[in-house]
């Protein structure tokens, strides 16, 4: 009877997890999913950059209260079997199961956030003095470096170590929480391998920074080394980028490699990139289009993209070479098969290697219409 109260609470509390606010917010908004926009992220945090401080503020508190309710849940239970015995075992696979529905919510393809607040909400309701330490440190250092990723890492490190240090002093070992206490903490450091890096290279944005201009919906059609490189570039300075791929195999291998294994091999690119078959979806509302085509399939893929641009659209063509054939420049297709748009080219002695790890380089930029004075 005890393992079954335990599986269905542990069930109610993966449920509970999997509502995602961020996610339900967004499309009640705007009717996007957040996770394709911002970071990608399902999350306060992306929310906050999104849609603003109010809806940041929301998110935050909605997904605390998940984490809060499942531990109620569990105390209800424990008066209900009659048993201090169940309660403390119950609890912590109850918080270990919200977390992860949060995580990897079974409403929304098991793509979620990545459970800051909702641990947050656990750990305080298991240990308010232990979740109130973790909390101050945490966001004292998110406070001085402005990185949210860091507060979070330390945070899910320092949860590990004062629970382990607890229970050694008080001499009350119990395998189960132990391995909780592992997995809370450790889910938050997992969570955030991506920003680990990023951290490390120098290029996670830091919270509240200002960009050199605000913030872009920007779409790269073509997802070969240069495409994927000017990608990573643009979305390093903050701007919501959609990489357009010509197959879908191709989509699906950048997705879950998070690297152009063919182009670029060893440069691993941000999850803020989203990368997409889907054209529309790509250039829906984009103020910026970086054609990355290669010469010889320049045509079909203006030909491919022309419905979906608007009049007086600003278009860079990043590609270089002419067309077989007719020795047309690059600029000069895209200008026949789409000449709704304003087209301008970009080109330069650069790699895309260089490009894509930040390094110094130099360009040209040219078009019909630029203004001067």
């Amino acid at each position: 009877m005890t393992y079954l109260i335990i599986a269905l609470t542990a069930i109610v509390s993966y449920l509970i997890g999997s509502v995602n606010f961020s996610i339900l917010l967004s499309k009640m908004l705007s009717g996007k999913d957040i996770r394709e926009s911002g970071s990608g992220n399902a999350g306060a945090t992306n929310m906050l950059r999104t849609y603003g401080k109010k809806m940041g503020v929301i998110t935050l508190l909605l997904d605390v209260l998940k984490g809060i309710v499942v531990i109620l849940l569990s105390r209800l239970v424990k008066n209900i079997a009659g048993t201090d015995e169940i309660y403390p075992v119950i609890s912590y696979i109850a918080g270990v199961c919200v977390i992860l529905g949060h995580n990897f919510p079974l409403y929304f393809g098991f793509k979620g956030g990545k459970g800051v607040a909702t641990s947050l909400g656990v750990v305080l309701m298991l240990d308010w003095k232990v979740g109130l330490i973790v909390a101050v440190v945490a966001i004292a250092v998110m406070a001085v470096t402005r990185y949210v990723s860091l507060g979070s890492i330390l945070g899910g490190a320092m949860y590990i170590v004062i629970e382990i240090v607890k229970m050694i002093v008080t001499k009350n070992v119990d395998a189960i929480q132990l391995v909780c206490v592992v997995i809370i903490g450790g889910l938050l450091i997992a969570r955030h391998h991506a920003n680990i890096k990023r951290l490390l290279s120098g290029t996670e944005n830091k919270l509240g920074a200002k960009k050199w201009r605000s913030k872009m919906k920007i779409a790269v059609i073509g997802s070969g080394g240069w495409g994927t490189a000017i990608a990573i570039l643009l979305s390093s300075r903050g701007h919501n980028v959609y990489l357009w791929s010509w197959i879908q195999e191709e989509t699906d291998r950048l997705k879950k490699d998070r690297e152009n294994k063919e182009f670029l091999p060893g440069v691993k690119f941000p999850d803020t990139i989203y990368c997409s078959h889907d054209m529309a979806k790509c250039t829906d509302g984009a103020e910026l289009i970086i054609t990355a085509a290669p010469s010889p399939a320049t045509r079909t893929t203006a030909k491919q993209l022309s419905p979906h641009v608007k009049e007086g659209q600003k278009i860079v063509n990043i590609s270089k070479g002419l067309e077989e054939g007719t020795l047309l420049r690059l600029s000069q297709v895209y200008k026949e098969e789409i000449p709704q748009a304003d087209i301008s080219v970009m080109s330069g002695p650069s790699h895309a290697e260089e490009v894509s790890r930040g390094l110094p380089t130099t360009n040209v930029v040219a078009s019909e219409h630029i203004r001067y004075g």
